[in-house]
C-alpha cells in the first residue's frame, strides 16, 4: 500500500490521514508504506507506526520512491534560451533562476561525495534509535520485522544506522532486514495467489 499525504482525505476528517489507517484497522499486521518528496517521510512514518499501529502490527516495509534518484553535480545544469524553452514538452526543464543557483538550499554533489551515495536515504540515526526505543517500550511487546526496501543491490545503510539496528536488534526489538523491491513485489504476487 503506497500512501500519499492527501489518499485517504475524502474519508477522515483528521489533517493526518495516515494514523487513522491504524486506528481503522486494528487487526493490520503488516504495510508497506512509500516515501519520497510526494508521500511521508520516513520519519513521519515511523513516527506514526510507533504511536498508532494496532497491538497485532509487527512488519513494516518502508521503500523511498526518491531513494533511487541521480544526484547532480554543477555540470549537470542545463542553461535554455527561451525559444528551448518554449518549445520543450511540459516537465522537461525545471526552470531556476540565478537568484536559485546562489542560494544555500540548493546542493551539489561533487565527483567526491558521490561515495555517500551508495548509502540509502533514511532517517537520522537519532530518529531511528527514537523510534526503536519507542517500539520496546510498547505494550504488549512484539518483534517488529522492519524491512527496508531498495531498488539498488549495492546501495546500503549507513554503518551508525546499521549498529543501531543490530542493537535492537539482538534486544529482541526487531528483526532487520533490506531487500530488493522488485523482488518483495514478485513475492507479494505469489503470496497472493
Amino acid at each position: 500500500m503506497s500512501i500519499k499525504n492527501d489518499t485517504f482525505a475524502p474519508l477522515l476528517p483528521s489533517p493526518c490521514y495516515t494514523p487513522s489507517i491504524f486506528i481503522r484497522c486494528q487487526y493490520l499486521e503488516s504495510i508497506k508504506i512509500w516515501c519520497g518528496v510526494e508521500y511521508l517521510n520516513e520519519t513521519e512514518v515511523l513516527e506514526i507506526v510507533a504511536n498508532h499501529s494496532p497491538n497485532s502490527f509487527h512488519e513494516l516495509k518502508i521503500y523511498n520512491a526518491d531513494s533511487d534518484s541521480n544526484f547532480a553535480s554543477p555540470g549537470d545544469i542545463e542553461f535554455v534560451s527561451p525559444e528551448e524553452l518554449e518549445s520543450a514538452s511540459p516537465g522537461h526543464f525545471e526552470i531556476v533562476s540565478p537568484e536559485d543557483l546562489e542560494s544555500e538550499d540548493l546542493e551539489f554533489v561533487s565527483p567526491e561525495d558521490l561515495e555517500s551515495s551508495k548509502y540509502l536515504k533514511f532517517v537520522s540515526p537519532k530518529d531511528l534509535e527514537s523510534f526503536f526505543i519507542s517500539w520496546e517500550n510498547r505494550v504488549p511487546k512484539k518483534l517488529l520485522s522492519l524491512i527496508i526496501l531498495k531498488k539498488d543491490e549495492n546501495k546500503l545503510l549507513d554503518e551508525e544506522s546499521m549498529k543501531l539496528a543490530k542493537k535492537y536488534e539482538n534486544l529482541g526489538v526487531i528483526k532487520f532486514g533490506t531487500k530488493l523491491y522488485d523482488d518483495d513485489e514478485v513475492e507479494e504476487v505469489f503470496e497472493y495467489f
